[in-house]
């Protein structure tokens, strides 16, 4: 990457003052006060736990040749911008994480101008549905970079994910990569966080998907209302910045899900929408649909109805749910352009996401699935499909996060109490909370009037599994959800190591090898 001037980078930025030479040379961009190197552009943001202002100086000492911040107080405070000298900048600006993003986009050479780039956003299904037309996108014999929940590939390079979607400083360094490893295609899971709080700000979206919005994230917007308007935003950058030129932008829509609908009834309405719109599903009149649905043991089999002809298809994936994520991809998909026999093969190849209604077989006589579902419409769907291939009971295993949305615990004891025979109601990353305090929340939702399925507690989340290991009987099923991909378990401030799938296999033997005992 060359060198850039601190001008050409906060051009776009309309700053409201600036100290110092236009004309220093940017040889990188940092948030992170710790990983400052000599040359740097340090830009200081606000976070939750942290004020990046607190480490200006820091950021100068080691090396930061200029600085963006947001702080009124800091920049007009002499002592504390003591560290300014003829040898260096400094930028104020209104928001300092809009700020970050814009710098990233201009310093990389706007990489997501060179790619075409599809954004997945919803409550439910986002990763699966990334990962769906990942496959099929590749299956046409495209060059696919991602970034989800799971993790971020670069080419074949495969980075760990921190969050869902990466800063914005991060993801527009991705993006670059993937224009220089030759990527045709970036497929992003784009969380209602990021949106807010502006991760992929200046980010050139080709495609906006739109899976479902149930409950979820209350701790953070508030009210659903605004948890709604967050997912908008997507479909509005699809509006506001130009993508490649050879692209046409286009806009998927769940016509099952109300929110999605409103979301879409909004758009129209307003008259000034660019892309195009697809809509997709079930129930509602809908672009793309399937009928004759065989929900099988071992995949899904339908007919796929779309406005570019209608096909048999099939999936390994299970469920209702998965329908709805392989139409969604479909939709995308076929909106650019790509072939029913490339979709076709696509789909075959997408066998499954990890942590996500993943199966654990060691040879027992009974199913253990580990899924992800963290939300009352989650497990609810979950359980449902499960009920459809178990001939014995359900035995649910399941938590709530702390410092998260608490309305949804007992929504999330209830579903579980209406869905299985038997739940273990245990931890799942308290976080800075009282576990006991959480559980007992979630147990509400059993004793409400008109629930059934009996339960009971259990806090430690591995004698949970274990105990529910133990319990099943030929015949019935397992399910531990929540965690899913997950390899960490967070009390307080610290992370422990925990892995559902690790957990459930040790359990699976140690019970084996007690019948064996015998």
């Amino acid at each position: 990457m060359n060198d850039k001037l601190i001008g050409e980078l906060i051009r776009p930025l309309d700053p409201m003052a600036f100290r110092g030479n236009m004309d220093i040379r940017v040889s990188g961009i940092c948030y992170d006060s710790r990983q400052v190197k000599p040359g740097d552009l340090f830009v200081a943001i606000k976070g939750f736990k942290t004020d990046g202002h607190q480490y200006l100086k820091d950021a100068m000492e080691k090396g930061a040749c200029a600085a963006v911040l947001e702080d009124k107080r800091i920049w007009e405070d002499s002592l504390k911008m003591e560290w300014m000298n003829g040898e260096n900048a400094s930028c104020l600006v209104s928001d300092s994480r809009l700020a970050l993003a814009f710098i990233a986009d201009e310093f990389y050479g706007h990489p997501s101008q060179q790619l075409h780039v599809a954004g997945v956003t919803g409550t439910n299904g986002k990763t699966t549905t990334c990962a769906l037309i990942s496959k099929i996108l590749e299956a046409s014999g495209e060059k696919v970079g991602w970034m989800n929940t799971l993790d971020y590939r670069v080419d074949r390079e495969i980075f760990p994910s921190q969050r869902t979607t990466p800063e914005s400083l991060d993801l527009h360094r991705m993006l670059h990569q993937m224009v220089n490893a030759g990527c045709q295609w970036a497929v992003v899971e784009v969380s209602s966080h990021s949106l807010v709080l502006d991760r992929v700000a200046g980010c050139a979206f080709d495609a906006a998907v739109l899976t479902n919005i149930t409950q979820d994230h209350l701790d953070f917007h508030i009210s659903q209302d605004e948890y709604c308007k967050a997912k908008a935003r997507l479909f509005e950058m699809l509006d506001d910045i130009s993508s490649g030129p050879s692209m046409d932008k286009v806009a998927i829509f769940n016509m099952d899900d109300p929110a999605s609908r409103k979301i879409l009834e909004t758009r129209q309405s307003k008259g000034s929408v660019r892309a195009s719109t697809f809509t997709y599903g079930l129930e509602y009149e809908a672009d793309v649909t399937a009928r004759d649905i065989q929900d099988q043991g071992n995949g899904l089999e339908f007919t796929v109805i779309t406005p570019w002809g209608t096909s048999p298809a099939s999936s390994p994936l299970m469920g209702r749910p998965n329908i709805y994520n392989i139409l969604a991809a479909i939709s995308m998909t076929m909106a650019f352009g790509m072939g029913i026999q490339d979709i076709l093969e696509g789909l075959e190849l997408m066998r499954g996401v990890p942590g996500r209604f993943e199966k654990i077989r060691l040879g027992q006589d009974f199913d253990v699935v580990i899924d992800y579902a963290h939300t009352d419409d989650a497990l609810s769907n979950l359980l449902s499909v499960l009920r459809r291939h178990t001939h014995g009971r359900i035995i649910c295993v399941f938590g709530c996060g702390g410092d998260r949305d608490k309305g949804k615990r007992p929504l999330m004891g209830k579903a579980a109490a209406m869905g299985s025979d038997w739940s273990i109601i245990t931890s799942d990353n308290p976080r800075s909370e009282d576990p006991e305090k959480i559980v007992h929340e979630i147990e509400e939702g059993f004793l409400e009037k008109g629930s059934k399925g009996e339960y009971e507690i259990c806090m430690d989340r591995k004698d949970a599994i274990y105990r529910a290991v133990d319990m099943a009987r030929s015949g019935d099923m397992v399910v531990i959800a929540g965690k899913g991909h997950e390899k960490v378990q967070i009390v307080g401030s610290e992370e422990f190591p925990f892995d559902d799938q690790e957990v459930a296999k040790q359990a699976i033997q140690a019970v084996m090898a007690e019948k064996l005992g015998k």
